[in-house]
């Protein structure tokens, strides 16, 4: 693959990324607005992303807030 190629594969995949946190912190706006719980399962639907990436990309203060909030029927 030429380097031009895996240039605009990288810069694709840098927009993805970028666009997935916006519609996280989106998420948790809206649901910070609204005075609902924050939770995974609650952003990733908001966000239209998989908990599994919210468990990956957002550790630290904000994985320890939402962990706190969620429930059994959040799992």
């Amino acid at each position: 693959m030429s380097e031009d190629n895996l240039d605009g594969l990288r810069q694709a995949r840098d927009e993805r990324s970028l666009q997935k946190r916006r519609a996280v912190e989106q998420a948790v706006d809206q649901l910070k607005q609204s005075n609902e719980t924050i939770t995974f399962k609650a952003v990733a639907k908001l966000a239209g992303v998989s908990r599994q990436y919210l468990y990956n990309n957002f550790k630290a203060v904000s994985y320890t807030h939402l962990r706190a909030h969620e429930t059994e029927a959040d799992l």
